[in-house]
């Protein structure tokens, strides 16, 4: 190699290393809001796709309930209400609860599956920004855990089909006892999707991205070697009360976070309730040396007697 192109190159490649480190200095320096607004947009595309399924099949579910609605005899129907038993005739103007569940369920975990994959993406880029070495162009799950996690989120997507069935059947049985003709029990039942539609997909969209994201890059980095992990909220005012007590956390990498009382290796693991897990947009992170200085929460006084002063 000539002495010019060998100055070329090591000039390239020390403007490389230099974009690194200032990403790496962005990563770690900039303010809390401004990391968690970027991990919160990059997050944001999946949340459209997976609102978009969900809308997609409630919308499915509201033609098939209307046309049930449209083509029975009311007179009939009403007449063939158990009154001991309950939803005789609502259960049958509702739509078909294992379609709907199965039809849900296999689009949504195509989405999951490509949830993993974008969010071991973004994490093998958010470690290069960082300066970690050595990393592959994705971090890709053992097949086995991939499948556990699709499993575990399908019965979860099973009882949110079920609610949204539940939930329309009792609308339809209401407009039932109320004596509703057959476009006013169309029209209450329209009013009830209208309702819950948009408000259910985006809450089941922000679950299952969250829940994705969590357990792809808990894996990713514990390939990358990542010791120790940090918990970030959206730092916005829709973060509950636990998570923002929990923002900060500093954990060792199988070292669970202390989440409302409750013990999570990620956001939205599966060892959470409910309540601490349902529309979380918190991530974990690699955290850096100085982060396991101080837990959060800790006043100064706490330091200084840690420090020995």
């Amino acid at each position: 190699m000539t002495s010019l192109k060998l100055d070329t190159y090591r000039r390239s490649r020390a403007e490389i290393q230099n974009r690194a480190w200032a990403l790496f200095h962005l990563f770690n320096t900039a303010g809390a809001k401004s990391l968690a607004a970027r991990h919160d947009e990059r997050r944001q595309p999946t949340r459209d796709r997976m609102q978009a399924v969900v809308e997609r099949h409630i919308g499915y579910a509201q033609s098939e309930t209307l046309r049930n609605i449209e083509h029975a005899g009311l007179a009939q129907t009403r007449r063939v209400y158990n009154a001991s038993t309950g939803f005789g005739a609502a259960a049958d103007l509702t739509f078909d609860l294992d379609s709907f569940s199965d039809g849900l369920t296999l689009a949504m975990r195509k989405e999951q599956k490509a949830a993993l994959n974008t969010a071991a993406e973004q994490l093998v880029e958010e470690l290069r920004a960082q300066g970690v070495k050595d990393l592959p162009d994705v971090f890709k799950m053992p097949p086995d855990a991939v499948i556990k996690f699709l499993d575990q989120r399908e019965n979860l997507i099973k009882g949110a089909s079920e609610q949204v069935h539940d939930e329309v059947m009792n609308t339809v049985q209401q407009g039932l006892d109320a004596g509703d003709t057959t476009d006013e029990l169309a029209d209450r039942v329209k009013g009830k999707f209208d309702d819950m539609t948009t408000a259910r997909a985006k809450m089941i969209a922000t679950t299952e991205t969250g829940a994705a994201y969590g357990v792809a890059r808990h894996d990713g980095l514990k390939q990358a070697g990542i010791q120790k992990k940090k918990w970030l909220t959206a730092e916005d005012d829709r973060v509950r009360a636990a998570h923002e007590d929990a923002d900060g956390q500093v954990r060792d990498i199988d070292e669970p976070f202390d989440v409302g009382g409750e013990q999570l290796q990620y956001p939205c693991d599966e060892a959470g309730s409910p309540e601490n897990v349902i529309n979380c947009r918190c991530v974990s992170i690699a955290a850096m040396p100085d982060d396991d200085q101080a837990e959060p929460g800790a006043s100064e006084e706490e330091e200084e007697d840690e420090d020995g002063n």
